[in-house]
């Protein structure tokens, strides 16, 4: 929504690593390695690594970030 955009830090995502082993994916936001279930210092929290993006989380509500 338009509502958590404005709310939302900044976000840039420079890598994304999709394997069928979850442990093995990971994406890089602002300059930090992050795998699921981690968060950046200012709340952004990575739900799930999808081939196609990854879903992400802030102040509960979850979105969808094309790689």
């Amino acid at each position: 929504s338009a509502e958590l955009q404005s709310r939302l830090p900044s976000l840039a995502m420079s890598v994304h690593v999709y394997d069928a082993d979850p442990a093995r994916r990971f994406v890089y936001i602002n300059g930090r390695k992050l795998r699921e279930r981690d968060a950046t210092s200012d709340g952004l929290r990575v739900e799930q690594v999808r081939a196609d993006g990854v879903v992400l989380s802030y102040q509960g509500e979850r979105f969808f970030q094309p790689r």
